[in-house]
């Protein structure tokens, strides 16, 4: 889980410096299934909640991959999303 996070960070800063340019294959080593902990503040009780997490990563087409949010506890929340690179490869 914590390679996921280092390499979301990695991509946020490509990002920022738009002169790089990339491609669905810089995302490869991200796909597959990934499981963790998600730990948080409740800022109502003031208590650390700490809960199974698990994200799938499936590349999709040629320029975007999913993301499947699955939580064991609290399936109500569970959430796909998708990142799509720009046709330049800038975003």
């Amino acid at each position: 889980m914590k390679t996921f996070f280092i390499s979301l960070l990695l991509v946020l800063q490509i990002h920022s410096h738009a002169q790089t340019v990339i491609s669905q294959k810089d995302f490869s080593p991200l796909a597959g299934k990934w499981t963790g902990t998600l730990i948080y503040l409740d800022y109502t009780s003031m208590d650390t909640v700490s809960m199974l997490a698990n994200t799938m990563i499936e590349l999709s087409g040629s320029d975007s991959f999913d993301q499947y949010l699955y939580y064991s506890a609290e399936p109500d929340k569970n959430n796909k999303f998708r990142y799509t690179i720009s046709a330049d490869g800038k975003s």
